[in-house]
């Protein structure tokens, strides 16, 4: 009986030092993942995560920009300052990769702290079709948001994932899958993957010189590598881009609750002073059914830009979402040049 109950406690013991232990370790993580996050984010760079990106753009402070962009790994990757410059438009990349309209409240409050003239909001034409449900990554400013314009769903949705990422580990835990998911794919045969290819090395000859300076450097596989620039753009090198499909998305009714967001951002903005613009941005090889004439009833009295239809070869895409150092160019010249002559 003795030997069984101190058997009995030395398990006991055992349970709560393994249950400890675990803890502690989670505890270090965190504090790592913000030391990481607070080393790596300086006025000339960042690690490309919410609170990193609105750290730099921070550091970066300067009011009355002609425009801030706000978006996701499209806006990063597609917008390229040094040719805004060109067109004297003084801008901010502020997109940020896994980022989407749910995401943006922060954004535009932080940006509405800067005063710029404009703020262009990017998003997929699809956006408005689709319910959204979740903020997985809320910082306060898009709590307060929903509970604003009394989306109750996304208010508590927001509020749960914002204690439940008090724990550092678990805001990151997105980002750090989708790292493993590029390492693993990397080792993928190529004879498996239906694609056109593109060597990196075909495209280097045009990007000796690079219109920004990398500060960071990732080469994701032979096909693609990742440039980080130190004033908030980013580059991807070479072309990896699925066949064309026959498939086709018919979006039929836009969602009201989404259309709200969109709408009360637009706001917002303009109550500020500031002038909103939307862009829908450029698919590859668009698959979308939609019509321009019902978008244009509900996006009545906004300044909207639609490019869905934009089109790039194929040769100028990183992959089916995202333009390469050549196609970002193309598309950089277009807007700028586009926007430079709308601005007031």
């Amino acid at each position: 009986m003795n030997f069984y109950t101190l058997t009995s406690n030395k398990i006991k013991k055992n349970i709560f030092f393994t249950f400890m232990l675990v803890i502690f370790t989670f505890f270090m993580i965190d504090i790592f993942l913000v030391m990481y996050s607070d080393l790596r984010t300086t006025n000339n760079s960042f690690i490309e995560e919410k609170s990193s990106k609105i750290k730099h753009f921070t550091l970066n402070k300067k009011l009355n920009r002609d425009i801030v962009f706000i978006g996701s790994s499209r806006t990063i990757f597609h917008i390229s300052t040094k040719i805004f410059k060109d067109y004297d438009l003084d801008i901010y990349n502020f997109g940020v990769s896994g980022n989407f309209l749910v995401d943006y409240p922060t954004y535009v409050k932080r940006a509405i702290e800067q005063k710029p003239k404009n703020i262009v909001i990017s998003i997929p034409i699809n956006t408005l079709y689709n319910d959204i449900t979740e903020v997985k990554n809320p910082f306060l400013e898009d709590i307060f948001f929903y509970k604003h314009i009394s989306n109750k769903q996304l208010f508590y949705n927001s509020l749960y994932y914002w204690l439940k990422n008090r724990h550092i580990f678990l805001s990151y835990s997105s980002a750090i899958v989708v790292k493993f998911k590029l390492f693993y794919d990397s080792f993928e045969p190529e004879n498996k993957k239906k694609v056109v290819i593109h060597e990196i090395s075909k495209v280097k000859s045009k990007a000796e010189q690079y219109d920004c300076k990398v500060f960071r450097r990732q080469k994701i596989n032979k096909n693609k590598i990742i440039l980080k620039c130190i004033n908030g753009d980013g580059i991807l090198l070479g072309s990896n881009i699925n066949k064309k499909s026959e498939y086709k998305e018919n979006l039929k009714n836009i969602n009201k609750k989404t259309f709200k967001i969109l709408k009360e951002l637009v706001k917002i903005i303009s109550e500020n002073k500031i002038h909103p613009i939307i862009v829908f941005e450029p698919i590859a090889h668009n698959h979308y059914l939609y019509e321009s004439r019902h978008v244009k009833e509900w996006m009545q009295n906004i300044h909207y830009i639609d490019l869905t239809n934009f089109r790039i070869e194929d040769f100028f895409w990183a992959d089916n979402g995202h333009l390469n150092i050549e196609g970002r160019k193309i598309y950089s010249d277009y807007l700028a040049k586009y926007l430079k002559n709308k601005l007031r």
